[in-house]
């Protein structure tokens, strides 16, 4: 049993592309580059960071095909590039949104029923029951607000996508 699991680390940490490692990128691959442009060059550069599909590096430049754009073809100078990477798998973050939904919802939740005490409820014999023995309150609030920002947490999770990035190093681009 060891020696099959230590066989099955092996094999994925084998598998698993190591920061600082020269990974090939095919052409048609999903990138994104982080650039650091001198002050002169600026206002030529919408974004720090872009997405697209890599095309090729070819001497100290790299072509790509802009993700958000109509199929814009844009180069880009290596000497630029300050991070290189490869979108490795799409994934559904639907456990995080879960959890940012539910503590979300919760404070929300606790918040509405701190504010929202009423005392309109009647207990036995006509008179108004403390705020305590209402059915809102902070607790039942915050409960509600949580299940409802789970709910919806799991929701946009689900319908969202996002990638898992890895660095490429830039020496397996420049030319040698």
């Amino acid at each position: 049993m060891r020696r099959s699991l230590r066989l099955l680390v092996m094999l994925l940490a084998g598998a698993a592309p190591v920061a600082g490692q020269p990974t090939a990128v095919d052409s048609g691959s999903r990138v994104r580059l982080t650039l650091s442009v001198p002050a002169t060059e600026r206002a030529t550069i919408s974004s720090p960071r872009i997405i697209g599909k890599f095309v090729q590096a070819r001497g100290d430049t790299v072509f790509l095909i802009l993700e958000n754009s109509s199929g814009e073809a844009a180069w880009f100078p290596i000497q630029y590039v300050s991070r290189f990477e490869l979108s490795a798998a799409q994934y559904h973050p639907v456990v995080k949104s879960a959890a940012i939904g539910t503590a979300v919802g919760a404070v929300l939740g606790l918040l509405y029923g701190s504010f929202n005490r009423s005392s309109h409820y009647v207990c036995i014999g006509g008179t108004p029951c403390p705020v305590s023995h209402t059915p809102g309150g902070p607790r039942n609030g915050a409960v509600r607000g949580a299940a409802a920002g789970l709910v919806l947490g799991m929701i946009t999770g689900s319908v969202r996508s996002t990638d898992r990035w890895v660095d490429v190093n830039l020496t397996a681009l420049r030319p040698r």
